[in-house]
């Protein structure tokens, strides 16, 4: 809890702007009908936006919204573990190591500590959440509550298309009733396509107002980063071979070949879905690929729930050490990068004049700071990207 930084500052200082320009019926009809920075996804961001609203601590709020993913995040483990204990096998109940290493895993992942930090990534919080909720309701063959659950987190991120392979493998298994099952499946499919119809009425996929771009050159290089950093959870480092390695063991070592394909599937679907999102970088310490791991929260999220239900006693072994080094490195490049925001904002509170820092990359004009950060070569301090750090370029 550093300082609020690029999306929360962004999020916070348009939030302020739609307080004092519309009501709150105005502001809420504006998210669920408009794109809002390249971006449809109005359930989480509705939340974001009441939750400012209400909260009276101008300019702080951003602690409140973390303390909401965390809380989101709490709550998604117990419905992670207790339904890992509800898909065992009744003749091989899951066992103390089993959900030690499976708590270990979760908590030490860099996808968990950058939701954790950064109330920007509020929509894959919810849309873990909703999902776990929906899939523990069909399991209990709470059909509608379900159907309604689950077509909640399509509003919240694309990424929640991985319900579909996720609950077709759990069909397949018969850990739901394939019959019941195929219902649920045939409506969500339904439902999904409504919200993209919606969708493409808004924020038309691929176009120059979406922020993903969904250009298929650049499905290699994704499909091998992806694989490759699967476990590390990032691009600033590239671990080739021994990434792709980790990954194919831990394929290799699930003992069900019906869950095996299904999740095999589900990670390609990532690559379609995250197409030229994981370039590597390892020059520069101070980049936006700090908050990459929020990308794999979700996979990841449900590889470990099938390793726990249907993998061999090492398979969480094996990805274990890649998972907690990553989760070590995203701690540490997301706490350098707000030690610089902090610096920032504290030279902005003691000068006289509107402080201006050169950083291209990520613009902002914040008031409430007299503080403004851009495109300004001429500007009294930058951003050193290679060594992430505020220097004053003139006195």
């Amino acid at each position: 809890m550093i300082a609020d930084v690029w999306d929360e500052t962004n999020a916070l200082l348009l939030f302020q702007t739609w307080q004092h320009d519309f009501t709150l019926t105005e502001a809420l009809i504006r998210i669920w009908t408009q794109p809002i920075a390249g971006l449809y996804r109005p359930l989480p961001l509705s939340v974001a936006f009441i939750g400012d609203s209400l909260l009276p601590f101008e300019g702080t709020t951003w602690y409140a919204l973390r303390g909401l993913n965390i809380t989101i995040l709490l709550v998604s483990f117990g419905l992670l573990l207790n339904l890992a204990r509800s898909l065992a096998k009744p003749s091989q109940p899951l066992t103390k190591t089993r959900e030690t290493l499976l708590a270990l895993a979760f908590f030490s992942s860099g996808s968990v500590m950058i939701t954790a930090g950064w109330f920007a990534n509020i929509f894959d919080a919810f849309t873990l959440f909703f999902i776990l909720v929906g899939i523990k309701k069909a399991t209990e063959k709470h059909w509608i509550a379900a159907f309604i659950t689950l077509s909640l987190a399509f509003y919240c991120k694309e990424i929640s298309a991985l319900i579909f392979p996720f609950l077709f493998a759990l069909c397949w298994s018969k850990k739901i009733p394939p019959k019941q099952g195929a219902i649920l499946f045939i409506s969500l499919l339904s439902s999904f396509c409504l919200y993209l119809v919606i969708r493409q009425n808004i924020l038309p996929i691929g176009s120059k107002e979406d922020i993903h771009g969904f250009h298929l050159t650049q499905l290699p290089q994704t499909l091998y980063a992806w694989f490759e950093s699967l476990w590390w959870q990032n691009t600033r480092r590239e671990a080739g071979i021994l990434g792709l390695v980790c990954s194919v063991l831990f394929f290799c070592s699930l003992k069900n070949l019906k869950i095996t394909f299904c999740a095999i599937g589900a990670m390609l679907a990532c690559t379609i879905i995250y197409l030229g999102m994981l370039p590597y970088e390892q020059d520069e310490k101070f980049t936006y690929l700090v908050f990459q791991s929020r990308l794999y929260l979700l996979p990841f999220v449900m590889l470990i729930l099938i390793a726990t239900v249907w993998g061999r006693s090492w398979s969480l072994s094996i990805v274990l050490m890649p998972i907690l080094l990553g989760g070590i490195q995203s701690y540490t490049d997301y706490k350098r990068f707000q030690t610089v925001y902090a610096e920032i904002y504290q030279q902005a509170k003691k000068s006289d004049q509107t402080l201006i820092v050169d950083y291209p990359s990520s613009p902002l004009i914040d008031r409430r700071r007299n503080l403004k950060i851009g495109d300004y070569p001429n500007a009294p301090y930058l951003i050193d990207t290679q060594h992430a750090r505020l220097i004053q370029v003139k006195p």
